[in-house]
């Protein structure tokens, strides 16, 4: 069974109208101040071919608290493909260092 078809049993046994399967990545990303780094969890949704347009989405944000009062997140607009909602990332929010 592909991922496609599985995600298709999925929504139809549980009756919900709306589902994704998730991709998780760990990244480590430079930033550009002060040489440092951020650690980050980036999710990639795929709610399957029938979306269209809308079928993926990618989430990026940092893998553990910071401290942060308001820590960087980023959600793409959907997209139909994988490449068009990477593009949709800000990663600029994520340029700068954590505080210590």
């Amino acid at each position: 069974m592909d991922d496609d078809d599985l995600l298709e049993l999925v929504t139809d046994a549980s009756g919900a109208f709306e589902t994704y399967a998730l991709r998780h990545f760990k990244l480590t990303r430079r930033t550009p101040a002060e040489g440092g780094e951020r650690h980050l969890l980036l999710t990639i949704m795929d709610a399957g071919p029938d979306a269209g347009a809308n079928r993926y989405m990618v989430e990026v944000k940092d893998e553990e608290p910071t401290g942060e009062p308001f820590p960087p997140y980023s959600l793409s607009n959907p997209d139909s493909t994988i490449e068009e909602a990477l593009r949709g990332v800000h990663w600029n929010e994520f340029d700068k260092s954590i505080p210590n």
